[in-house]
């Protein structure tokens, strides 16, 4: 019982085959796209994570070379070396902190004629590559400790970096109290 094959009628098939390519390249490009688009995006979140932290680095940098300067006197910690100035911007960045005399006026750190006067030093900032360090010591009112005979000066030290792009900017803030 041979059976020769029938020949095939092609008025009743239908090409269904290049739809279904067709439809299956088309997701398989969309998919291609959304990956590459969360690549570019997880490289950016890393490069901005990074330049963030290069930024606090130097930042706390700043901090720990402004403190070491002042525990040797290289930076003076005399009340007479603060001026109060709630309107002209020392370029060394002190002031002496008043609470009545900045009553609705922004304290200098949060004044940005304040930074712009700054010098900036980038030697203190370590060895990373940043666009501007900055840092601004504000003499608060002297406070007597339990047990001390005598007041302690104290120091707000503000440190304000801006990263290699630009755009990433860190302030840090410590206080110093000299015995």
């Amino acid at each position: 019982m041979n059976r020769l094959a029938t020949p095939i009628d092609s008025r009743g098939q239908r090409g269904v085959v290049l739809p279904v390519v067709m439809i299956m390249l088309l997701v398989l490009t969309i998919a291609s796209l959304v990956i590459a688009e969360q690549i570019g995006t997880q490289t950016r979140v890393a490069t901005n994570a990074s330049l963030n932290e290069i930024s606090s680095q130097a930042a706390e940098a700043v901090l720990r070379n402004v403190v070491n300067q002042m525990r040797s006197g290289t930076i003076a910690t005399d009340p007479g070396s603060y001026p109060l100035s709630t309107s002209s911007y020392p370029a060394n960045g002190q002031y002496k902190f008043e609470a009545s005399s900045y009553a609705g006026v922004l304290l200098p750190w949060q004044n940005p004629k304040a930074w712009a006067a700054t010098t900036s030093n980038t030697a203190w900032c370590g060895n990373t590559t940043v666009q501007s360090c900055k840092y601004i010591i504000e003499k608060l009112p002297n406070i007597r400790p339990p047990g001390f005979s005598s007041d302690v000066s104290v120091f707000r030290i503000t440190s304000r970096v801006v990263g290699p792009d630009g755009q990433s900017v860190v302030m840090l803030q410590t206080l110093f109290q000299k015995h």
